[in-house]
């Protein structure tokens, strides 16, 4: 899935720039900063946790790891787990594999660019598998429990709020005749007596004033000629397209997208922050809870 790709991608850039920019501090007291009681057992965060060195780079914040924490427990308590296309394997290792088909990185290159940074394959297998649970868990949640599916007058809405607008479009063919200039002034050539190049598309923004009267010719027809080193440039209007707005059906399922991603990520800030307010989860001190809401509200 590409989705899950984009895991490796992130774990292959730590090769060369595992580097964290926040500095730990010298002592940390360590506590359960959140603790949620389930069906599946007790979860923890410690305040030390923040500090666990992350094998696809980035260290993730206290925030992130009990929202992690949270959205985990439930995928658990709901009874979801890793399941893969191929029975043999698990989604890290069939990307494992994917990255040697696709990009020629070995096995042996990947244990020795962890043994680098610090960390063995198995890290890497248990975080990229881990992050792969993560998401399922909120999309299946989501999925379940409410339509990301946008109506027909939000698509209209939408579109009527933010036309899209496709702007004037010149496109021009130079050419060259080696012949008198009054030939083409006349009209009395046919297009293969021209020596024609690729036809261009030209800004209207940036006409020079040889093409200052583009907007009164036709399609087909000369638009400037000049004489050059014995030779006749010739200019011509291949096509002009004027400015429009998109149909609602050019633009409906690229409409379609963009709800149902808004949709999504609402209905992702509102379960994690009612996971966050349920009774069934502790914190240890309000700003922390605090914290985690702000944070989950100011996701993008």
């Amino acid at each position: 899935m590409s989705r899950f790709f984009s895991f490796l991608v992130l774990f292959f850039t730590f090769f060369s720039c595992f580097t964290s920019t926040t500095s730990k501090p010298e002592k940390i007291v360590d506590e359960i900063v959140c603790k949620r009681i389930g069906e599946s057992g007790t979860s923890v965060v410690f305040a030390s946790d923040a500090w666990l060195p992350n094998p696809l780079g980035a260290l993730p914040s206290l925030e992130e790891k009990i929202v992690k924490m949270l959205w985990l427990a439930h995928g658990s308590d709901m009874g979801i787990k890793i399941s893969s296309n191929e029975s043999s394997h698990e989604y890290a290792e069939e990307h494992f594999d994917r990255l040697q088909q696709e990009r020629g990185i070995t096995r042996d290159d990947l244990v020795a660019a962890c043994k680098k940074a610090g960390f063995t394959l198995d890290d890497v297998k248990r975080e990229l598998n881990d992050q792969y649970l993560l998401q399922t868990c909120i999309e299946t949640t989501i999925v379940a429990s409410e339509s990301i599916q946008p109506t027909e007058k939000e698509i209209e809405d939408y579109y009527n709020s933010n036309p899209e607008i496709i702007p004037e479009r010149y496109v021009i063919q130079k050419g060259v005749y080696k012949g008198n200039a009054s030939v083409i002034y006349n009209k009395n050539y046919v297009d293969s007596d021209v020596c024609w190049e690729e036809p261009y598309e030209v800004d209207p923004d940036s006409l020079s004033e040889k093409f200052s009267h583009i907007s009164k010719v036709n399609n087909g027809d000369v638009v400037t000629v000049i004489e050059k080193e014995g030779e006749v440039h010739v200019y011509k209007l291949v096509s002009y397209a004027a400015s429009h707005k998109l149909s609602l059906e050019n633009v409906y399922e690229k409409i379609k997208m963009i709800l149902q991603q808004k949709k999504y990520m609402e209905a992702y800030k509102r379960l994690t922050i009612e996971f966050l307010n349920s009774d069934n989860v502790i914190f240890t001190n309000q700003e922390y809870k605090d914290r985690c809401i702000g944070f989950v509200k100011n996701i993008q």
